[in-house]
């Protein structure tokens, strides 16, 4: 790397600002993409998802809805499976207006 001499000091000030300015473009880009939820989740992603949507249920409600059958699931090889529209539906069904 060079010495950067006073003369200099504009030209690369342009350089560096140009550079920060691409950098934020692919931050904010970046920040702007929504994350891909898939379509079926798993017992442990479900209590995941469900707590980001500002529902916290713990890994042993859900399972237990899931034995009494009030929260919507699939079996898949033996394992639970919850659709993730499914699942938004639920929560919304269980809000009650006071």
């Amino acid at each position: 790397m060079t010495k950067t001499t006073f003369n200099e000091l504009p030209e690369r000030m342009d350089i560096l600002l140009r550079e920060v300015q691409e950098l934020k473009e692919i931050i904010l880009k970046k920040m702007k993409q929504p994350k891909e939820v898939p379509k079926y989740l798993s017992l442990d992603d479900a209590v995941i998802f469900l707590a980001s949507q500002g529902y916290k249920l713990s890994k042993s409600a859900i399972y237990k809805k899931s034995s009494l059958r009030t929260i919507p699931f699939t079996r898949f090889n033996g394992k639970l499976l919850f659709n993730t529209q499914d699942l938004r539906t639920w929560c919304e069904h269980q809000l009650t207006k006071k």
